[in-house]
C-alpha cells in the first residue's frame, strides 16, 4: 500500500493540527484513543473543520484506530484540499497520481500539486513540501497542444502549471467560432484550469459573434492577451477580458466602423450611431468597459470600415483598451 513520506506525516499530525491541539479530538488522539478521536473529528469535519477532515484522511489511510480505507481517506483529504489546506492538496494529488482510493487521473494530480506551489508560508517545512510537489509535477506526462478547428480558424489549448492555461484564437471570427469556443472552454474546465488566458491573433470577422464571444470571456473571467494584432470583432473580444494585456512592441488593437456585405460581396460601412450594428457595439462597450466606452466608441466610429485605427502601448492604456503592458 502507498505510504506518504515522513515529512508529510510530520506536517499532518505534528505541525498541521498543532493549531487546534486543545480540541477534544486532538487530545483523544494524543492519549491513544483513536476511535474516540475519529468520532470527534468526524463531528468537527462535518461542521467545517478542514484540519479535522485532513486528520481523518491520515487515520483512514494508515488504518489507525480503524480498518484502512483509502476511499474514505481520499474523501477526507479532498474535503480539506478544497478548503485550501496544502498538506491535503499534496495528499490527494498523490492518490490521483497513483490511482489509490480514487480513479487514476493525472490531470487532477497536476491540479492539486499545482495548488501546493501557492503556499505563502516560507517555513522550511512548507518549502520542502513545495519542492516535492514541484518535482512530482515535473515527472507527470506533459500535455501536448490540442486544436479545436472552426470554419476559418482554430483554437489552440495549452496547459501550464499553477492551474493556468492559454487558449489561442487564430483566424477569422465566424458563426461556428462560438461552438468551437464552447468546446475549448469545457476542455479547460476539465483540466482544472482556474486562471485562463485568451491569446488573440485575429483580423476580426462577424461583429455579432465578436460581441457574443466577448460577453462569454467577460462573464467567465478570462484574461485577454495580444502579442501581434487583433482588429475589428477581435478587438471586441479583447475588451471583454478582466485583465487586458498588450505583450511586446508589435502588439496592437485595431478599431473601425461596423460593416455589412450584400449578396454580391459589396461592403458598406455602418457610419451611423443609430443603426443596429452600432447600437449593439455601443451597448456591449458600456457593459465591459463602463468607464471608457464612450471614447473607444468614438474612435471606432470615426474610422471607416475600409480602414483601421491601430492603438498601441500607452495610448491603448490611456484609452482604456488595455489594462497592462508587457
Amino acid at each position: 500500500m502507498f505510504k506518504f513520506v515522513s515529512l508529510l506525516v510530520y506536517l499532518t499530525l505534528a505541525l498541521g493540527y498543532a493549531y487546534a491541539a486543545d480540541t477534544a479530538g486532538y487530545l483523544a488522539y494524543q492519549r491513544g484513543d483513536y476511535q474516540q478521536a475519529i468520532q470527534l473529528w468526524e463531528k468537527e469535519a462535518e461542521s467545517g473543520s478542514y484540519l479535522a477532515a485532513h486528520n481523518l484522511g491520515v487515520l483512514h489511510e494508515q488504518g489507525t484506530g480503524t480498518t484502512s480505507d483509502m476511499k474514505l481517506s481520499a474523501k477526507w483529504y479532498l474535503t480539506a484540499a478544497k478548503a485550501g489546506y496544502a498538506p491535503s492538496q499534496f495528499a490527494i494529488a498523490r492518490l490521483f497520481e497513483e490511482g489509490i482510493g480514487v480513479p487514476k487521473n493525472l490531470q487532477e494530480a497536476r491540479f492539486w500539486f499545482s495548488r501546493v506551489l501557492l503556499i505563502e508560508s516560507n517555513s522550511p517545512e512548507s518549502a520542502e513540501l513545495k519542492r516535492i510537489a514541484s518535482d512530482r509535477i515535473s515527472r507527470l506526462p506533459r500535455h501536448s497542444e490540442e486544436v479545436f478547428e472552426f470554419e476559418s480558424g482554430r483554437f489552440v489549448f495549452v496547459e501550464s502549471v499553477l492551474s493556468r492555461c492559454v487558449i489561442a484564437l487564430q483566424g477569422r471570427i465566424t458563426r461556428d467560432t462560438v461552438f468551437a469556443f464552447d468546446k475549448v472552454v469545457k476542455r479547460a474546465a476539465e483540466s482544472g484550469c482556474t486562471d485562463p488566458a485568451l491569446l488573440l491573433e485575429s483580423p476580426g470577422g462577424n461583429l455579432n459573434v465578436g460581441i457574443e464571444l466577448g460577453r462569454d470571456v467577460h462573464y467567465s473571467g478570462f484574461r485577454t492577451v495580444v502579442r501581434d494584432y487583433c482588429a475589428s470583432a477581435c478587438a471586441l473580444v479583447f475588451l471583454g477580458g478582466k485583465q487586458r494585456t498588450l505583450m511586446g512592441q508589435k502588439a496592437k488593437i485595431g478599431l473601425h466602423q461596423a460593416s455589412s456585405t450584400d449578396r454580391w460581396g459589396e461592403k458598406s460601412c455602418k457610419g451611423s450611431s443609430f443603426d443596429d450594428a452600432s447600437r449593439a457595439k455601443r451597448n456591449y462597450l458600456r457593459r465591459v468597459v463602463p468607464t471608457h466606452w464612450e471614447e473607444i466608441f468614438k474612435r471606432s466610429m470615426s474610422t471607416p470600415c475600409t480602414d483601421i485605427s491601430w492603438i498601441r502601448g500607452e495610448d491603448a492604456v490611456g484609452l482604456g483598451i488595455a489594462t497592462h503592458l508587457q
